[in-house]
């Protein structure tokens, strides 16, 4: 069922808006001799960042579920807006570039466009997991990728091992696995996203690598670990709905 609503949901979209690459047909500079090396800084910083991201998130929702769970529904509430408060500093003082998915700020590190900002990923980094932690997520997938492409453009900024391309797909693939703890899942996404066959090896590296680190930080992926809770909730309120 699930293959099935995949392969119906691409074909749909293709008969709709045409055949298309989300970050477009990204050019890099073909397979260098120390991308290897960049695939190993990028998947254990990946990991070690991606490791962190899950248990901070899984650890602050538990602490404001106990805190909140006895606690009047006004109290949820202000906690919510005052993380909006936070988020909306943190994008005032980023000059609201860390504001939705992040898109066009990857988009322009993979044409190579822009120079990397140093600090984009730290702050997509904490405005993601702040609204996470809020109660009303603004999504994990398209984040992650691009705090990924932040952490790349800012490790390429202190190494210059690879090119900026290059390290922000490394970057990109590295965090995502160390989140979703799916090397292979995170490997082709990105790999399907960028259209870009020349670094195989090294984006596999990387993956692996990431998912390797990021289970001696937390030993359960994030979206496991919400799917789980999620079927806990959902059994909960079933069985006092049917009392």
């Amino acid at each position: 069922m699930v293959l099935t609503s995949v392969t119906l949901a691409g074909l749909t979209s293709t008969a709709i808006l045409g055949d298309y690459i989300y970050f477009g047909h990204v050019q890099t500079l073909g397979l260098q001799k120390y991308d290897y090396v960049s695939a190993v800084i990028c998947g254990v910083c990946g990991g070690l960042l991606g490791g962190l991201f899950t248990q901070l998130l899984l650890r602050g929702l538990k602490l404001s579920h106990h805190i909140f769970s006895t606690r009047s529904l006004i109290y949820p509430i202000l906690f919510a807006m005052l993380c909006g408060l936070i988020i909306s500093l943190l994008a005032l003082s980023s000059h609201s570039f860390i504001y939705g998915t992040g898109y066009a700020q990857v988009k322009s590190l993979l044409d190579n466009q822009d120079n990397p900002s140093l600090i984009f990923g730290p702050l997509k980094f904490l405005s993601t997991l702040i609204s996470g932690l809020s109660g009303i997520p603004g999504g994990i997938f398209a984040p992650s990728l691009s705090i990924g492409a932040g952490m790349g453009a800012d490790l390429y900024q202190l190494f210059h091992s690879s090119p900026l391309t290059t390290m922000t797909l490394l970057g990109m693939v590295g965090f995502f696995s160390g989140v979703v703890q799916s090397p292979l899942t995170a490997f082709v996404i990105v790999l399907e996203m960028s259209d870009d066959h020349q670094i195989i090896i090294p984006l596999m590296i990387a993956s692996i690598l990431a998912y390797g680190v990021s289970r001696l930080i937390s030993e359960k992926s994030l979206y496991h670990t919400l799917a789980q809770r999620f079927i806990k909730q959902y059994k909960m309120k079933t069985s006092v709905f049917n009392a």
